[in-house]
Order: structure tokens, then C-alpha cells, then sequence
């Protein structure tokens, strides 16, 4: 014979209570006695029912405090990461859940292990963490979990560790994008510049082998570089309007990180828009703007909101309830943006700005 499923009106029976109470201490009702919301969860778990987190957290009084370590730059790029976290926030602080979001210096990248350390020391229950430099990380990741802390990376990996998961953009897929949009933007071939930043960061390497792929797919269009200029993109603008006059038959710009502004601001300064094709990542106001003017072309989102949503409920859910993620790698979206669909992204935009002034 099946098992009978447990309703609200079989705990009503027992307890001598009625329905509607145990409805409202199943569901976190601040109209129920802290008594008798713990005599209802605790009948509610004898007999194997299914209820709501947040009844559960409410009479345990358990907290989940999730530390959430990213660096600095771009800005504009993080403040939509900040935002998703936000979302999450919102939606499980009825659940027990604390969230410590905490940004480090893009040029001290050893500031994020102090962070970490100290968030142990307060007794964090679990850390998302996107690396500055993933190269430090294997051996104190497997550390951190050693001391049953679960860590999971996102927008940044550190594969060779044992994090729990890694959401973010597949960056070999986000390279071979860009390559292909070059291609079908320089149909008649031409010289393409790839522009990269010194730091051997494995997620640019992985953009620029994919869009090699792509162009060694293309003996049309030739390619030059990668020149390598500061992570920070001080130097950009100006290396950029330098190497136009000194390759004044460049056709495209690849732009392989966060500097994409300032190379279409060069790009303009020089009198070239519309002469030369930039495809970079990523969206800001200013970004926008210069796609409007036809400067950039096209830029590459890669879901920066969601990243930081999903690190979060991810975290949560397997802190709480010891759900492993299906997927050691959890995919963003990877999602172009040109003129015609701009103003999609710009809406987005003033709404997360708008609910999460961040």
C-alpha cells in the first residue's frame, strides 16, 4: 500500500490544534506562540512532512552567514554582481541567511585571503568567492574546505580545487563569440588587434585561445598582437590612440577585458569610428553611449547579475539543506549586445539601479 501523504489537518489532529494554526507556524506567521510554532515543526518532522524553510530556520534558529569576496574593477560590471547578490539576500533572509559582501582592491589580490581568514575567524558557514588571482587559490580553497567551510567560485574559476561549484561564463565559448562576430563584421578579411593585460589570469588566456580558434578559421583576416597593457586600464586610451597611428590599416579591435571604453573613446578621438570595428564585454552607461554612436559595435554580456544570484542560492541551499549542485560548472549566459537590442540592456539596468541602489 502507498504511504499516506501527511496533511496540515492530520498535525491539526494530533496536536488539538486547528488547521489554520499550523498553516501559519508551517509559513513563519509572527501570529503563532514561539510553543506552539516549535510543537508544529517538531510534529511536522516526526511524521516526514514537507514545510516551509523559513518555519524551519524560525524554530531552530538557525543563521547561514555566506561571505561573499570579489574584487574591485570594473565598477560598473560589479555593481550588477552586487545587485544579484542583493536579489538573493532579499529572498532568503527569512530563511536564516546573512550575507557579508565584501569588494578587495583589484591591485592587491593577497587582500582576499586576509578577508577570508577573518571571515572564518567570525564563523562563516560558507564562502563565494571570485578570485583576483586564481593562481593563489588551489591550495587554500582545499583548506578552507578541509575545515567543512564549502566554497564556490563564480565569474572566476579555480578548477584545479575542490570548490563545490563554479558559476560563470564559459570564457573558451566567450572568445570563439567574439571571433565569430569579427568574422562576419570584416567579411572581406583585414588586420585585427587583440588587446589583453600582462597578469596570466586563466579566464582572459581562455577568451583570446578561443578567439583564436575562430580566427584560424579566417586566413583572411590577420591577426596581430596580443598586446599586453596594465589590468587597471590606466594606459589603455592612450596605447590605443598610439598603436592607431602607428598601424593606421587596422580594421578591428579585440578587446579581450575590461577596458573596452577607453579603447572606443581612443578609437573616436582618433577619427576612426565607423572605420574600425571593437568588440569587447561587458556594458556601462558609457559603453552604451558609444555603441549608440557606432564606435563599439557589439559587446559580449555575461549574465554579471545572475552570477552573483545564483552563487548565493546555490551556497545557501547546500548549506541548508545539503543540496550538492548538479553541475560542477553552472553557465551564464553569453549574450550580444548591439544598437538594435541596446535599449533592452539599458532597461534592465534602470531597474536593478532603481530596486537595488546599490
Amino acid at each position: 500500500m502507498p504511504k499516506k501523504r501527511i496533511t496540515t489537518e492530520d498535525i491539526a489532529k494530533m496536536l488539538n490544534i486547528s488547521r489554520g494554526t499550523v498553516s501559519r507556524a508551517l509559513n513563519g506567521s509572527p501570529y503563532v506562540s514561539e510553543e506552539t510554532r516549535r510543537r508544529v515543526i517538531q510534529k511536522a518532522e516526526e511524521l516526514g512532512f514537507k514545510f516551509n524553510k523559513a518555519a524551519r530556520s524560525l524554530v531552530k534558529n538557525k543563521r547561514y552567514t555566506i561571505g561573499v569576496v570579489v574584487f574591485s574593477e570594473p565598477y560598473y560590471f560589479w555593481k550588477e554582481i552586487r545587485q544579484g547578490v542583493a536579489r538573493a539576500e532579499e529572498e532568503l533572509s527569512d530563511y536564516g541567511a546573512v550575507i557579508e559582501y565584501i569588494p578587495v582592491d583589484i591591485r592587491y589580490p593577497e587582500e582576499q585571503i586576509r578577508v577570508i581568514e577573518k571571515l572564518m575567524e567570525k564563523g562563516v558557514d560558507g564562502i563565494a568567492l571570485s578570485p583576483n588571482d586564481p593562481e593563489m587559490f588551489p591550495d587554500f580553497i582545499d583548506s578552507v574546505m578541509d575545515k567543512n567551510i564549502p566554497v564556490l567560485t563564480f565569474n572566476v574559476d579555480v578548477p584545479n580545487s575542490r570548490r563545490i561549484c563554479y558559476v560563470g561564463p564559459n570564457y573558451i565559448k566567450a572568445g570563439r563569440l567574439a571571433g565569430e562576430l569579427i568574422g562576419k563584421f570584416m567579411p572581406n578579411g583585414g588586420k585585427v588587434v587583440i588587446l589583453t593585460f600582462a597578469s596570466t589570469v586563466l579566464s582572459i588566456q581562455q577568451r583570446i585561445i578561443g578567439f583564436r580558434e575562430v580566427m584560424d578559421r579566417l586566413p583572411q583576416i590577420e591577426v596581430v598582437g596580443p598586446y599586453k597593457l596594465r589590468r587597471t586600464g590606466e594606459d589603455a586610451y592612450d596605447f590605443t590612440v598610439n598603436l592607431l597611428k602607428e598601424i593606421p590599416d587596422i580594421n578591428g579591435i579585440y578587446v579581450s577585458y575590461g577596458v573596452t571604453e577607453h579603447v572606443g573613446r581612443a578609437v573616436r578621438d582618433a577619427g576612426k569610428a565607423g572605420k574600425i570595428i571593437v568588440v569587447g564585454y561587458d556594458l556601462s552607461d558609457e559603453i552604451a553611449d558609444l555603441i549608440n554612436q557606432d564606435i563599439i559595435q557589439a559587446v559580449i554580456a555575461q549574465e554579471p547579475f545572475n552570477q552573483g544570484y545564483y552563487s548565493v542560492k546555490i551556497l545557501y541551499n547546500y548549506l541548508s539543506e545539503g543540496i550538492k549542485p548538479a553541475f560542477s560548472n553552472v553557465e551564464t549566459k553569453l549574450e550580444v549586445i548591439m544598437r538594435e537590442n541596446l535599449y533592452c540592456y539599458i532597461h534592465q539596468n534602470k531597474f536593478y539601479n532603481m530596486v537595488y541602489n546599490i
